[in-house]
């Protein structure tokens, strides 16, 4: 299972190669000869702590449909959309959407076989205070293979800085309310500096 971090509300693209048991690729052929060639392939996408289906992805077609293709080559490729990484629990900070791709293809034996892999999405309902390739630029002698583990570190630092500032650091359009008291000269609003109003009611 693969995994990498998305800002919530936001596209991505996720890319893999289709293989077989062997490790041969498994490859998209309209004319039925190649092998190993696919047959079927659905995304089913999930809240990883509540199982519940998002985007209406239960078992959907993505066979070169659905915002996903696959090639000659056995390449896939998913154009992830904003409404696969919306929070489904808005008051979450981080919250993990699971897709797992399902496929049945014809192999080099001619049998009929199955084959699954999983994606994890960990939306982030945040703007981290840095990346993985700035402390790279400044620190040195991160390895990526460590990039999941300090991005966690990052993401764990930005939710916390927020909770104890009662500030949101991400740039946003939003809408604050207020109760105000009598004799109440002064308004602080969460999320500053303010760029622009649109309006106050």
């Amino acid at each position: 299972m693969s995994q990498a971090r998305y800002r919530t509300g936001t596209s991505g693209q996720f890319t893999g190669t289709l293989q077989n048991a062997d490790g041969t690729a498994v490859v998209y052929d309209a004319g039925e000869t190649e092998t190993p060639r696919i047959s079927t392939l659905t995304l089913t996408l999930r809240d990883a702590a509540t199982g519940t289906i998002l985007n209406s992805r239960n078992s959907q077609n993505v066979l070169n449909a659905n915002d996903v293709t696959v090639d000659a080559a056995g390449a896939l490729k998913w154009l992830i959309q904003p409404t696969d990484t919306a929070m489904h629990d808005s008051t979450k900070a981080v919250e993990e959407h699971l897709a797992e791709f399902s496929f049945t293809y014809t192999d080099t034996d001619s049998n009929t076989k199955t084959g699954l892999f999983q994606h994890s999405l960990v939306c982030r309902n945040f703007t981290p205070l840095c990346s993985f390739d700035d402390l790279t630029s400044q620190l040195g002698g991160l390895d990526a293979s460590e990039r999941m583990f300090v991005e966690g570190l990052i993401d764990a630092f930005a939710e916390r800085a927020e909770r104890e500032t009662g500030r949101r650091f991400s740039v946003e359009t939003a809408t604050e309310y207020f109760d105000i008291v009598p004799g109440q000269r002064a308004i602080r609003v969460s999320r500053f500096p303010i760029s622009s109003v649109t309006g106050i009611w």
